[in-house]
């Protein structure tokens, strides 16, 4: 059998074709033998979404044992930017660094690995990550009205992480990042772990039926308190949550003029606000994704209170009593 050629990446890919994209590395593993080869000669600009997606299945592949080649790293016209969120070095590539490293406070996040050394530190890299991003915003957290861009990114720090310490048994990576000019905040979380349909499968919930397919299991688990550790404690001993994150971080996206992706395995869903008409929103991919991959997007100029939007957003889902909409605002 011949060697399969090297998937050449695209030149741009975006959180808006996470299928797309996570379907072409998945289905280029599929049909790769021992050695895969991925060429970057043409990578010039990549979401939080892609980045994040590429990176863990790098790793992935390369803790399995495969034999894996990325190619024209060094003339990719992203090379520098890859560097700079140090992608190369998550890779386990040293490539000689043509530029000044500046700090990147207000602009972008640089991929953090998470795993188990993080359990108990969640909100402590939650609010590391939201320093980074808007660290004029971090010196004024007791104004709420102001800080809506920084209070979101620590809540979607928070659930993402925490859901793959609880859940993927296996490492993930964040990117975060702002672009002021379109007024954009992009937030990525990927990890190689056994999927949420496979977690529902190994704690058997109430709700877990064997003939569940993975975009079933993607549905369920965008409907509020459904969990497979509700009732369990996590494998790598973190808090357990309540089964509400998913759900939450699709409707804030929904009333931000967002973008909202989820890929687990073979089940898609996407939420997008601009071709919510005409894309598919959910799909059933012919070749899975290995794990689980969530990318957010908001309109910053949207994020004026974030913890009104909160408790709407709460209050849509039933996640409140009925008892006024924004009575003890503030309270946890």
């Amino acid at each position: 059998m011949s060697t399969p050629l090297p998937l050449r990446l695209p030149r741009v890919a975006y959180d808006e074709n996470l299928d797309i994209f996570s379907l072409q590395l998945a289905e280029h593993a599929r049909i790769s033998g021992p050695l895969l080869a991925l060429d970057f000669q043409d990578v010039e600009f990549y979401t939080p979404g892609p980045l994040t997606a590429l990176v863990s299945f790098v790793r992935h592949q390369q803790n399995a044992g495969r034999t894996l080649e990325l190619l024209n790293l060094q003339h990719a016209p992203a090379r520098s930017y890859l560097q700079r969120i140090d992608f190369i070095r998550h890779c386990g590539i040293t490539l000689p660094e043509n530029f000044r490293r500046l700090d990147p406070a207000g602009r972008f996040v640089p991929i953090r690995r998470i795993d188990a050394s993080l359990v108990g530190q969640v909100d402590k890299v939650a609010g590391e990550v939201a320093d980074c991003l808007f660290p004029e915003q971090a010196a004024i957290t007791d104004y709420p009205e102001q800080t809506g861009p920084y209070d979101l990114v620590v809540y979607a720090a928070t659930e993402l992480i925490n859901n793959v310490l609880q859940h993927a048994r296996a490492e993930g990576f964040l990117l975060a990042q702002t672009y002021p000019k379109q007024g954009i905040v992009r937030l990525a979380i990927a990890d190689a772990g056994i999927g949420i349909r496979g977690s529902f499968q190994e704690t058997k919930p109430d709700f877990w039926d064997p003939a569940m397919n993975d975009l079933d299991a993607v549905r369920l688990a965008l409907k509020p308190r459904v969990s497979s550790k509700l009732n369990v404690a996590s494998a790598w001993g973190a808090g357990v949550n309540a089964g509400v994150g998913l759900s939450i971080l699709k409707e804030l996206a929904h009333d931000t003029d967002g973008i909202f992706s989820l890929v687990s395995h073979a089940g898609f869903f996407q939420f997008n606000h601009i071709a919510q008409h005409e894309y598919p929103s959910e799909l059933l991919l012919s070749a899975p994704w290995l794990g689980t991959l969530c990318a957010v997007q908001v309109a910053q100029p949207k994020l004026i209170d974030h913890q009104r939007l909160l408790r709407t957003v709460k209050h849509r889902l039933r996640l409140l009593d009925d008892s006024p909409l924004f009575d003890d605002l503030f309270e946890p």
